[in-house]
C-alpha cells in the first residue's frame, strides 16, 4: 500500500488534506457537515502508524 501525504503551502501557511473512511465520509457529505459522534466513527478506523 502507497501512503500519501496531500498538501499546498504558501509563504504563510500550510493546509494537509485528510481522508476519511466511507463511515465517516458518506454522512458528511449528504449532511454538508460533519455529523455524529467523530470521535467514534474515527476510533473505527485502521491505527495511524508512522513509516
Amino acid at each position: 500500500m502507497t501512503r500519501q501525504i496531500r498538501a499546498v503551502h504558501s509563504a504563510e501557511t500550510i493546509t494537509v488534506y485528510q481522508a476519511y473512511g466511507p463511515q465517516i465520509a458518506l454522512p458528511a457529505l449528504k449532511a454538508g457537515r460533519f455529523t455524529g459522534d467523530l470521535d467514534a466513527a474515527r476510533a473505527l478506523l485502521p491505527a495511524e502508524r508512522e513509516y
